[in-house]
């Protein structure tokens, strides 16, 4: 019966609520190709000068051998240029908001862990200060008393 009552009459030890820091996992990305394209020569051959573009082929030592397009396809094939260099500044823009999404997330995660530091330091810094942060053999006498002689 002595047992019930000491465990009753004691105060309710504190619980200490301790956080750890949000780790930061580092973004790794592989390092961008840099692309080097050959310089292509474009020949404009019609009907009046097509004897001259092959004879100047194989004055250069080239197979006299031309791929053409119309017009048309021509300028078809400026606008697909176009479109994919127009996908490459959206995709660079992508980029640069994940980079700047990143950045963002670290500073906050970084200033939470700051601010998580200091808050356990003070609570910590309070609760010594109160007498409720227990150290060495004290804790065991104070949960079987329930006056306090210190």
């Amino acid at each position: 019966m002595l047992l019930i009552l000491t465990g009753c009459s004691s105060q309710p030890r504190i619980l200490e609520v301790r956080t750890k820091p949000v780790e930061i996992v580092p973004l790794v990305l592989p390092e961008v190709d840099i692309i080097e394209l050959g310089d292509i020569k474009f020949y404009v051959v019609n009907e009046t000068n097509a004897q001259k573009v092959f004879d100047e082929l194989l004055k250069k030592n080239y197979d006299p051998v031309i791929f053409g397009v119309t017009d048309v396809d021509y300028e078809t094939m400026s606008v697909n240029q176009a479109k994919i260099l127009q996908l490459v500044r959206q995709q660079k823009a992508v980029i640069v908001a994940y980079e700047e999404y990143y950045e963002r997330q670290n500073l906050h995660i970084t200033e939470h862990n700051e601010s998580s530091n200091e808050d356990a330091d003070q609570t910590e810094d309070q609760a010594r200060k109160k007498g409720d942060v227990e150290t060495g053999d004290e804790s065991l006498f104070k949960g079987l008393w329930s006056w306090r002689p210190w």
